[in-house]
């Protein structure tokens, strides 16, 4: 079977039975060449021992098939590399808490890791550092820590506020 086509001013066939393309200055001459070129292709191939595969004059398929394997093979690619990442995560995962937990004890101390330790020990620690500043340390501590209060008071007023002005749109009492 030949596919017929017609390229500037000469006549073209395609064969699909070997792949081979002939050109004519008209159907019959380009039929004739098409002809020749498979048969001599075709003994070739038997002289070599080597077997013919059909082609079915499917190219598009041919293409598409090559493109949709380039996906499928970058989306295997990509949910190996995907799935080894969040195995080296899960993996890693035992390690950070240990530094995290480390690092909390080194701060906290290793004996005030528990729960009725921790809650006598880190007021007393935390004194025992405030005490040690110097008045202009705490001076400056005293002015930053004023400023984040009455930002923050300033915030529970607002939303207080906006509270009661929709209680009283919705004609509900406040609640408290």
């Amino acid at each position: 079977m030949y596919v017929v086509f017609k390229e500037k001013s000469r006549i073209g066939f395609y064969s699909n039975q070997t792949g081979m393309i002939a050109y004519g200055a008209d159907a019959s001459e380009a039929l004739k060449n098409i002809e020749k070129t498979d048969r001599d292709y075709i003994e070739k191939c038997d002289q070599l021992g080597i077997p013919l595969a059909e082609t079915n004059g499917n190219t598009d398929a041919k293409v598409r098939s090559r493109r949709q394997q380039r996906l499928l093979d970058f989306t295997y690619k990509t949910f190996l590399a995907a799935a080894i990442f969040g195995i080296l995560g899960l993996m890693s995962i035992p390690v950070l808490t240990a530094i995290v937990r480390n690092e909390v004890k080194s701060i906290v101390g290793k004996e005030l890791f528990q729960p009725k330790k921790l809650a006598l020990e880190i007021p007393k620690r935390i004194n025992t550092r405030f005490s040690k500043l110097s008045p202009m340390e705490y001076q400056t501590m005293v002015t930053e820590w004023g400023k984040v209060l009455a930002t923050l008071k300033k915030g529970m007023d607002d939303v207080s506020n906006s509270k009661t002005k929709s209680n009283i749109s919705t004609n509900k009492k406040p609640a408290g």
